[in-house]
């Protein structure tokens, strides 16, 4: 019996040096995952400075945005203005041009006025005449 109690104390000794390369193996990889692995707070720590980076970058992104806003905005109202200014100019050159072109009318008018004025006193002159002549032929008679 002693023999076989030695080979069965031979075969959980081998056992047992088996499972203990386990365990240490396993160790090992524990030792390995604990030095690799955060703790609780260096995680809530992390999360906070992401959160902080993230607001800042938002906060930059917004901030661009708006000057790129304000940048667009300025561009088109000096767009407008220069348009609306070239608008007047061409109003006051067009302006200037059919008052211009109405001088020689203007010139026209005025001359068929006074011809219309001379005519109205020849003709006035004239029904005088006639008038006059008129009564002298009725004082004749």
């Amino acid at each position: 019996m002693d023999d076989k109690y030695l080979s069965l104390l031979e075969k959980l000794d081998r056992k047992m040096d088996r499972l203990n390369d386990r365990l240490d193996g396993i160790e090992q990889d524990l030792v390995f995952l604990k030095d690799q692995a955060i703790t609780r707070q260096e995680a809530l720590s992390m999360i906070e400075t992401l959160e902080g980076i993230s607001e800042a970058v938002a906060q930059q992104a917004a901030t661009k945005a708006e000057d790129k806003a304000d940048a667009t905005y300025e561009m088109l109202s000096s767009l407008i203005e220069g348009s609306n200014q070239r608008l007047l100019d061409r109003m006051d050159q067009q302006t200037k041009q059919v008052l211009n072109s109405l001088k020689p009318l203007d010139k026209i008018l005025s001359l068929l006025v006074e011809k219309d004025e001379r005519q109205d006193f020849a003709l006035s002159t004239l029904e005088q005449r006639l008038r006059f002549l008129e009564r002298r032929l009725g004082n004749e008679k």
